[in-house]
């Protein structure tokens, strides 16, 4: 349909999977591997709610970047020593649009989902993005 905009909301992964900041790196990449993603939210210590401003985000990447290629012991090393943060995230209102320019602009293949209060709702990916194309 010729004019209709397409909402992150609606190509977006709902929910998220969540690892605590003080976690080894070790536990995220089970959960990855056990929950066949390729990245995890992160909950800040002390965050205690569900706002944006709460978590950071690891990555298949970082691990192998910041980690593995580094030399470093996943069992040894915390979550918080690798992840990103602050959280660069895009509103379950925005266009698919403006999702893909923000995703360039970051050179990031995935974005945290906010709704309106600021709160935590999914993850959108090119993935997603490519099979709404």
């Amino acid at each position: 349909m010729a004019g209709t905009v397409i909402k992150v909301e609606d190509v977006m992964t709902k929910g998220f999977i969540a690892i605590k900041a003080g976690d080894t790196v070790q536990d995220a990449i089970d959960l990855m591997r056990d929950r066949q993603v390729s990245s995890l939210l992160v909950e800040m210590e002390g965050g205690g709610s569900k706002h944006w401003e709460n978590f950071g985000i690891v990555t298949r990447k970082d691990i192998l970047n910041e980690l593995i290629a580094k030399g470093k012991d996943p069992v040894c090393s915390k979550v918080e020593s690798i992840m990103s943060y602050p959280l660069v995230v895009v509103s379950s209102c925005a266009s698919m649009g403006q999702a893909v320019v923000l995703m360039a602009e970051i050179d990031k293949r995935r974005l945290p989902v906010i709704d309106e209060e600021g709160y935590m709702v999914g993850l959108v990916s090119n993935s997603d993005i490519i099979k709404a194309i």
